[in-house]
């Protein structure tokens, strides 16, 4: 049984048009079509069949926004309770029923004003009480889909936890757009992730942190201890998660849970970088024999610092190398990203000396190379250790919200990811060869990353003004 709405125009006498909307319930295996008006009339000029109901581009002097959520939603209602209520085996009569019951039930609560969570609840009792109809297993939710796309793929921890922000932002998004509808039972589901949707959740996660400071009460239930976990986010940021989003729904359309593919439409205004930003070859040999003999935490994860710095891998994968690794002075490993992509090729990277010092130090009792700490607390002490090693220097980036340059001090913007750049970029100015040099990174060949990295030196420029005068 498949459960619709579908309108049909007439036009008054005052040549007005109106739009009228039916229940239509179809029977693929019966061969069976019924059309059910609801006595619900609507403007068919503003009217979207794909969602179905008005979409938020209509103007706010016709509808409010709110008006709309509302309206949507109670659409949302009446096919969700025929769809539990009913089933193949329903005479027509009892669906008419149902959808009768429905729309009487909800206008005489709403004129109650009561909440519409008690509506609901009130309008599913009294169906139930007037249809004798048979009971339907709850259909799966877009949050229970995301669960199992957690569950059945081996992301690594980084990408797990990044996919995990995008789940919980949909969980508070459902949940929000639940409590300014007065419903607490409402649900997103696969097939409500269309265009329109995706416009109003990315409206949503735009407006959230400002959300959460007018209204605390609501937000207090989700028990976020950081006022990190919500906060103004860039255009890249916002770029990135509906990037992420759509990932996770591709994977749902493969999977045959979502056959709109409207959602790809949806255009963020994509993704903006800066030139890259990186340690020099002596800032790192400075730090590397910097004092922080007051504070072994800190002179540990310098150590580790160093060490990616020189090596060059991500810091998830550098997390999982043990002595083991080492293999006739190579440390060998496939990159666990490249994992995911099903790429299976070998790193095979040499032992110099700085880094056969930096083992030399380490707790060789460890299975891993490196004893380690909360990735929060190594972000934080990398920021420190370059700051008391007085590596300081102004660096230009690209502010996240104006996508206009400014200077920093580099301690203060610095990360874990800052290792990699350090190495891919020196390496880069010595050998401009980005396949030689993937070879060592694990990055795919011809990385779009690399195109960053293609900066011309001061030293060059210099070189090539010299030339001139010659």
């Amino acid at each position: 049984m498949k459960v619709t709405v579908k309108l049909k125009t007439y036009t008054k006498k005052d040549k007005t048009a109106v739009g009228k909307l039916f229940v239509r319930v179809r029977n693929a295996k019966e061969k069976s079509d019924s059309l059910i008006y609801t006595g619900i009339e609507v403007n068919p000029d503003y009217w979207d069949g794909s969602l179905p109901g008005y979409n938020l581009d209509v103007p706010s002097e016709v509808m409010t926004k709110t008006d709309i959520i509302h309206f949507n939603d109670k659409l949302k209602r009446l096919i969700h309770c025929v769809q539990e209520n009913c089933n193949d085996k329903t005479p027509k009569e009892d669906i008419e029923r149902t959808i009768e019951v429905f729309m009487k039930a909800s206008a005489e609560l709403k004129e109650k004003k009561w909440r519409k969570t008690q509506q609901t609840r009130d309008i599913v009792d009294e169906v139930k009480k007037s249809v004798k109809a048979s009971k339907v297993k709850p259909m799966p939710t877009l949050i229970d889909y995301f669960k199992k796309y957690l569950d059945e793929n081996h992301f690594n921890s980084w990408h797990h936890q990044a996919l995990t922000s995008v789940m919980h932002k949909l969980e508070r998004y459902e949940a929000w757009i639940g409590f300014i509808t007065e419903m607490d039972d409402w649900h997103l589901y696969p097939s409500d992730m269309n265009l329109e949707e995706m416009k109003r959740y990315y409206e949503y996660i735009s407006h959230e942190s400002e959300y959460r400071d007018d209204y605390p009460e609501f937000f207090k239930q989700f028990n976020i201890a950081r006022d990190y976990d919500i906060r103004p986010l860039s255009k890249n940021a916002l770029s990135v998660g509906i990037q992420r989003l759509k990932m996770f729904l591709n994977w749902c359309v493969e999977k045959g849970y979502l056959n709109d593919l409207s959602f790809r439409r949806f255009e963020d205004g994509g993704t903006v970088y800066g030139i890259p930003y990186y340690l020099t070859i002596e800032e790192r040999d400075y730090l590397m024999d910097f004092d922080f003999s007051d504070f072994p935490r800190l002179q540990l994860h310098r150590d580790k610092f160093v060490f990616q710095c020189l090596i060059g891998c991500r810091c998830d994968d550098l997390d999982h190398l043990t002595w083991d690794n080492i293999n006739d002075d190579f440390i060998e490993f496939i990159p666990h990203k490249n994992l995911m992509n099903n790429r299976t090729e070998i790193v095979r990277f040499p032992i110099t000396d700085k880094m056969r010092t930096i083992l030399e130090r380490q707790d060789s009792s460890l299975s891993t190379l490196f004893f380690h700490y909360c990735p929060e607390i190594y972000r934080k002490d990398i920021k420190e250790i370059l700051r008391r090693a007085g590596i300081t220097r102004m660096v230009t980036v690209l502010d996240a919200k104006t996508r206009k340059g400014v200077q920093r001090p580099i301690c203060d913007i610095a990360a874990s990811h800052l290792a990699r750049r350090t190495f891919v970029a020196n390496l880069y100015n010595k050998v401009k060869d980005p396949n030689l040099i993937s070879s060592l990174t694990g990055h795919v060949d011809d990385s779009k990353a690399f195109a960053r990295y293609r900066v011309i030196t001061d030293d060059t420029k210099k070189g090539l003004i010299d030339a001139m005068e010659d």
